[in-house]
């Protein structure tokens, strides 16, 4: 398939679903075979997220987004997440901006450098009562030592210590007062950090694995695929009959309508044990609680397709 242009805008429209059938199946195969396409969607969903929580998607932008990220749990999800930050954010800023206004409201003066000086002064008295304490404390301890015990001539043997010694029988010194309450920091750090971990968690594709085998003739066996909630794509390997094709062809096919949902044009096959095979992955949130066939066409070299086998299979969400 040709390299076609992509821009931020047709990625929007990607995501809001509002693209053509077609327009929509290569951008789904994009997102297996280019990885600076992964990236570019993910920054962009991003960008979209943070615009209707912030009130910025107007009209029809705004219902298409609610349509597609507010019915899927996980989207919605992650909708919450941004919420809830940008809540958060906007409540702190307004703190800030606030406190300043209320302090020069409650405390008007002519002079407002005056009450930074007195503040400052009474830091000064405590760093001296310290100091006099401290002081105190030294010479205290100069008088029971063991020099000035001599001098007196009452030493005994067991009183003559070493510095050493002397120093481990001495009391604690004073230490400054230790704020014991969190700090606006303390308490704003976790919550950013939660929200980080959420976000990477968020971001990360789920995905979820099967091995199919051909189906049977006269069989009525349909297996079912257990999809968990929160799966983004759906990875299935397809056991092949022996034959001498190296490159498939593989189409997803809604069993009830026969229509087309999802086509891989070049998917080379692998050999295992003397066994071939293809690994393909199906973007889940076109698929819906229902059956589904894929049929699989071995490609000769001019590019004609010959259809090989089918697998049926129903989704279960």
């Amino acid at each position: 398939m040709n390299k076609r242009p992509y821009n931020e805008e047709s990625i929007s429209q990607y995501l809001l679903g509002t693209l053509s059938e077609a327009e929509t199946e290569w951008f789904d195969e994009l997102s297996f075979t280019d990885d600076q396409f992964v990236e570019s969607v993910k920054a962009v969903e991003r960008d979209l997220i943070d615009a209707y929580v912030q009130g910025q998607l107007r009209n029809s932008p705004a219902r298409q987004f609610e349509a597609r990220y507010l019915a899927s749990p996980l989207k919605r999800e992650n909708v919450e997440l941004a919420r809830a930050f940008y809540d958060y954010r906007e409540s702190r800023a307004h703190d800030i901006a606030k406190e300043p206004t209320s302090r020069a409201a409650d405390h008007p003066t002519l002079f407002p450098f005056a009450r930074w000086r007195w503040q400052w002064g009474l830091v000064g008295l405590a760093s001296l009562i310290l100091a006099l304490v401290a002081w105190s404390v030294f010479v205290s301890q100069r008088r029971n030592s063991p020099t000035d015990q001599s001098l007196s001539g009452r030493s005994s043997p067991e009183q003559q210590q070493s510095p050493a010694s002397a120093k481990s029988n001495e009391p604690l010194q004073a230490r400054t007062p230790e704020t014991t309450g969190p700090t606006r920091a303390d308490v704003q750090q976790p919550v950013v950090e939660d929200q980080r971990q959420q976000r990477s968690a968020s971001s990360k594709v789920q995905i979820a694995s099967v091995v199919l085998s051909p189906q049977m003739r006269g069989s009525t066996d349909i297996p079912l695929i257990n999809v968990p909630a929160k799966t983004q794509q759906l990875a299935i390997r397809l056991e092949l009959e022996p034959n001498d094709y190296s490159v498939y062809r593989v189409v997803l096919l809604d069993q009830t309508e026969g229509s087309v949902l999802w086509r891989a044009e070049k998917v080379f096959g692998q050999t295992k044990g003397g066994s071939k095979m293809v690994n393909i992955q199906l973007p889940l949130q076109r698929l819906q609680s229902r059956s589904y066939v894929l049929q699989v066409y071995g490609l000769t070299e001019g590019g004609k397709g010959e259809q090989m086998s089918d697998y049926h299979f129903r989704v279960v969400k």
